[in-house]
């Protein structure tokens, strides 16, 4: 499986915009000149990798990760976030449900990958 990229942070509060559409993200710091774009990806929180929809908006400083089917609250945990695959770039979008309705196709095609397991232990094995 190919990586595009991999952040680890610090989750730090956001505006809230991913949760008021139904999808809160993890927002983690990262560098400015990280590739913008929706991407498929994992997100590890302790030894459990979460498949996840990822966020980066051009020239802005935070990554946000939608982990699917996660709910806790995990301000100030680490996260390590990996992107797999570029699904689409950023785009604007005309309204709120047209916005939702691609964040709803996205999850989908995240979903659908053959590499993409449900929650998993994460292990290291010895080299």
């Amino acid at each position: 499986m190919s990586v595009l990229f991999v952040v680890t942070g610090i989750v730090v509060r956001g505006k809230g915009e991913g949760r008021a559409l139904g999808f809160p993200t993890a927002n983690v710091p990262c560098v400015r000149t990280l590739p913008c774009g929706i991407y498929r990806g994992e997100v590890l929180r302790g030894r459990i990798m979460y498949p996840a929809a990822i966020y980066k908006e051009e020239n802005k400083d935070i990554i946000e990760a939608h982990l699917l089917d996660f709910t806790a609250d995990i301000y100030g945990e680490t996260l390590v976030i990996t992107a797999h695959e570029k699904m689409r770039d950023v785009v604007a979008f005309k309204t709120r449900d047209e916005l939702i309705a691609a964040i709803q196709k996205d999850i989908a095609h995240i979903r659908n990958h053959k590499a993409c397991a449900k929650v998993k232990p994460f292990c290291r094995t010895k080299v």
